[in-house]
């Protein structure tokens, strides 16, 4: 058991550390804005995985406050 969670904490690394680069170099490429706003998605999907992982009983309400920061981050960034 100890073996297989060494193994996902650094699969989790490996994917944050990808994460966060794939973040600072599309900022080169696409406004700060935008980058943003998609960064605020990761917190929604967060939410989702995390409820299906841990069985939480009444995880709407998360789901919805999630949606509604995602969505305020999006009307920050407005053309």
């Amino acid at each position: 058991m100890q073996k297989n969670i060494l193994i996902l904490i650094m699969i989790i690394a490996i994917v944050t550390i990808g994460y966060r680069w794939t973040q600072i170099e599309s900022t080169k490429l696409a406004p700060v804005g935008l980058v943003i706003s998609l960064k605020r998605l990761s917190v929604l999907f967060a939410v989702i995985i995390g409820a299906k992982l841990f069985k939480e009983e009444n995880y709407f309400r998360k789901v919805i406050a999630t949606s509604l920061i995602v969505a305020g981050a999006l009307l920050i960034y407005e053309d």
